[in-house]
This record gives structure tokens, C-alpha cells and sequence, in this order.
């Protein structure tokens, strides 16, 4: 399949996925558990089964109502996407969603609520926060003026809905966001663009969670977006902030961005490689200039799930084809030391979580990490 055909079914799909999202949700998820409910109600129940059961559909019914608004405002982005990214008018000719991309667009909503709202707030401070307080200290760039700030360029790999590349450049410097999925440039490109105003929009991104519940008000209630309006904020970023869109490996790993950072900032991404190895060669080759010695940092923030471990493909003839490579923390950072970097401050073991609810009796928490490397002159 040529590859214009790929990237068109890729984008298509994503886009069926976000656009059919009340229908999926309803038919995946909400419908078989009504079913379920109402032939309770009409089987021989005692009494206290059948107030149950009742605050049971009522407890769906609310559900039903908070996907459809989802539905609504996803409906929106995809519209705006479908201009954007040159998507065909005919969604007859789009592409079948498959299952995990339905999951994905629900993730998205959780996505949302980490990055754009009041409710995500805590979670950003902890990444996103020691993120911008380490470009903003003595060690790095806090000495420079408003103007020498200016002409400092920072990339964000992995973006995702574009709300850390956006902070950076609200605090003067240059700021690209990359991001490869289509979920994460079509949100992120809505709420960066077409947003008027501070909590414009009502979202349930836990409607669709049913375990680890405390209350069933909780499950159904509304998380309002944005928290921060770019079109609002009072601050230009004109010029100073852009976002790319693809795999980070092949538009940064050799070309014409080779040392055009003066910083590349990461969270919750390293453990998203394949082979992570390429990811900090292609960090270095960002900061790499052959005709200076200005300082240029890495900032780092997350842990270390990484994404492919399971993802290994033995060949018919017994070897490896494809897999993953999967650093531990010590060896990795002795990696990082022998691609030039110095390591100029480092915190472990820092709790914190990622896209979660908040008010859920559980949560996954990471025990993430945190480093400021600066790259020495080669």
C-alpha cells in the first residue's frame, strides 16, 4: 500500500473513531449492561433487589446522557479535522475504527481532563511544572534576559494535546511540540485553536469507568476544558510556538533540525520507544552543533513503562525481526553519559500518576524520574 493510502486510512480511522463515539460507546459499553439491568427488573426480584436495580438504570441512563455530550464535542473536532488534515469530505470512504482506537479516543477524553482542566492541575504540576521550573532556573536558562530567552529553542517530543510546549512558550522561548498519533494532533490542534474562552466546553471523561467508583455522582460528573484559553491568555505566542506532526525518529533523527535546540524537554515519553537508544541519539542530534559551545540541556520527567516489552516478533527461522529494547534506569542512565550528556541534577522516586481520576478508590501510581542533563561540548 503506497504510503499516502497508509496515512490516509491512519487518519480516516482515527477520525471514525472520534465521530462514531457516542454509537461505539453505547453499543460497547453502556447497552449490554442496560440489557443486563432490565432483565433483572423483569425477572422475580425482591424488593431491595428491585430498588437496586433501579438506581442501577437510572445510574446508565446518566451515563447514556454524559456520552452523548462527549459524542457532541468530539463530533466538533472532527469536523475542524477533517479541513486541518485533508481528510475526504465523503466519510462513506473512511476507514473502519478498529476496537483500540475506540479505546484511544475514550483515553483522549481522560487526556483532556490531565492537560486542559482545573482537575488536571496536580498532575501537571508534578510533571510539567518541574519541567518549566528547571528552563526557568539558574542551572539552565534563568539568568538569561527576556530578550536572550527569545531566541531559545525548546522541543517537546511526544506533545501530546500540546499544553507543555504551550506553557514553555508562554514563558518566552521558542517552543515546537512534535506529536505522531492523529488522536492527540486533532484535540490538541482544537483546543489550541478554537477555543474563545476559559471553560468552554463540559466533558465526562469518566463516565464510561466502571470500577473503582466510589460514588455514582462522581462517575458522571462534568470536567470543564480549557482551564487556560490560549485565545484569551493575554499572551502572544506568535512566532514562537509550532507543532510538527510524525514519527520524532525520522523528522529529528538527521537532517536539517540537526542542533537547532537549545533544549529538548521530555515527559512520560522515553518508555513510549521502540528502541530507546534511537530516542536519545536523535535527542543528542538536536542539540548537537558542530560550531558552538552554548549550553544545551536535556529535562526529563516519567518513568519507565515501556510500551513495546511484549511486542517481541520471533522470524520462522528462530530470530528476533522485531522487538524492543528496554533499558533499566541504571544502565540508561550510564547510556546517557556515553552519548555526551552530564547529568547536572537528578530526583527518583517521585510519585505521581497519569490521566487518572482523581476521585477513583484506585489509582496507578509511578515512582517517575526526573534529570536536568546538560550535553558537553564535543
Amino acid at each position: 500500500m503506497p504510503d499516502h493510502e497508509a496515512e490516509e486510512r491512519a487518519l480516516t480511522s482515527t477520525l471514525n473513531a472520534m465521530g462514531l463515539y457516542t454509537e461505539a460507546t453505547m453499543s460497547m459499553i453502556v447497552e449490554p449492561r442496560m440489557r443486563i439491568a432490565q432483565a433483572m427488573q423483569n425477572s422475580q426480584s425482591s424488593e431491595a433487589e428491585t430498588e437496586v436495580i433501579s438506581r442501577w438504570i437510572q445510574q446508565l441512563e446518566q451515563v447514556s446522557d454524559a456520552v452523548r455530550i462527549n459524542g457532541d464535542f468530539l463530533k466538533q473536532i472532527t469536523m475542524q479535522a477533517v479541513n486541518e488534515f485533508g481528510a475526504p469530505l465523503d466519510t462513506r470512504s473512511w476507514a473502519r475504527p478498529t476496537s483500540l482506537q475506540f479505546d484511544q479516543t475514550r483515553s483522549t477524553l481522560k487526556q483532556l481532563a490531565r492537560e486542559w482542566s482545573v482537575e488536571g492541575s496536580l498532575e501537571r504540576d508534578i510533571s510539567y511544572g518541574r519541567v518549566i521550573e528547571a528552563l526557568t532556573s539558574d542551572k539552565v536558562f534563568g539568568k538569561l534576559s527576556q530578550e536572550e530567552r527569545s531566541n531559545i529553542r525548546v522541543l517537546v517530543p511526544g506533545a501530546g494535546l500540546g499544553r507543555l510546549p504551550y506553557e514553555i512558550a508562554l514563558r518566552g522561548f521558542q517552543s515546537q511540540g512534535n506529536e505522531f498519533s492523529y488522536h492527540m494532533l486533532a484535540v490538541s490542534s482544537f483546543m489550541l485553536n478554537s477555543t474563545k474562552e476559559v471553560e468552554q466546553f463540559d466533558i465526562y471523561p469518566y463516565a464510561t469507568t466502571f470500577s473503582h467508583v466510589r460514588t455514582s455522582i462522581e462517575q458522571v460528573r462534568t470536567v470543564r476544558i480549557p482551564d487556560l484559553c490560549p485565545a484569551t491568555v493575554g499572551i502572544s505566542t506568535a512566532g514562537r510556538f509550532s507543532f510538527t506532526a510524525g514519527d520524532f525518529i525520522e523528522i529529528y533523527g538527521h537532517g536539517p533540525d540537526d542542533g537547532k535546540f537549545d533544549a529538548v524537554a521530555t515527559v512520560f515519553f522515553l518508555d513510549t520507544a521502540r528502541n530507546v537508544l534511537q530516542y536519545i541519539e536523535t535527542i543528542r542530534n538536536c542539540l548537537l552543533r558542530k560550531r558552538s559551545n552554548d549550553p544545551r540541556y536535556w529535562v526529563n520527567f516519567g518513568p519507565l513503562l515501556y510500551h513495546f516489552e511484549d511486542d517481541v516478533v520471533t522470524s520462522s527461522s528462530g530470530g528476533t525481526s522485531e522487538g524492543s529494547v528496554e533499558l533499566p534506569l541504571d544502565v540508561l542512565l550510564d547510556t546517557i553519559k556515553n552519548y555526551g550528556f552530564e547529568i547536572i541534577e537528578f530526583e527518583d522516586c517521585i510519585p505521581c500518576t497519569y490521566a487518572s481520576d482523581r476521585k477513583a478508590m484506585g489509582r496507578w501510581i509511578y515512582d517517575a524520574v526526573f534529570w536536568i542533563a546538560r550535553l558537553l561540548p564535543s
